[in-house]
Parts: structure tokens; sequence; C-alpha cells
């Protein structure tokens, strides 16, 4: 085994937070998301594929109750292992 540095890239990494207890079901942030994030079910938004979020910030900026929070993190992480 070589002492080599292995390093794996990380894409859509995202910090997407939906407050549940907070929402009303208003359905804004699923009319404003262009990727399709959102859903309502049982009066309430649900995230349905957060791997296609791009942090873009729209749920957030536009949740009338402020329960959706999106803190940009780079597009591209390196996962270091072995160095």
């Amino acid at each position: 085994m070589t002492n080599e540095c292995i390093q794996e890239d990380i894409k859509n990494t995202t910090s997407l937070q939906l407050n549940t207890p907070v929402c009303f079901g208003c359905g804004v942030c699923m009319l404003v998301c262009p990727h399709g994030v959102f859903t309502v079910r049982n009066g309430k938004a649900v995230i349905t594929d957060q791997s296609v979020c791009t942090e873009c910030g729209l749920c957030a900026a536009n949740c009338p109750v402020n329960a959706i929070s999106v803190i940009p993190q780079s597009q591209t992480e390196k996962v270091t292992a072995g160095c």
C-alpha cells in the first residue's frame, strides 16, 4: 500500500433546510423553484430532490414565514483521504 492522497469531488452539496413545523403549505417555494425541488403534501412543503438544488435562494427569499434557509456552499468540494 502506498501513501497516496485520494481526492474525490463532491458535487451538488447544499445547505437547503426546511423548517417543516413553521411551514403552512402555501406552495410559494414550489412555484418559484426553477428545479422542482419542492412539492406540497399534507399541507406542508416537502423537499423532493435536494440533489438538484442549485442554491439560488429563490425559495428562501420568497417564503412568507421564513421556513426555508439556503446557505450557499461551494459547488465542488474536495474530500481528501490518506494524506
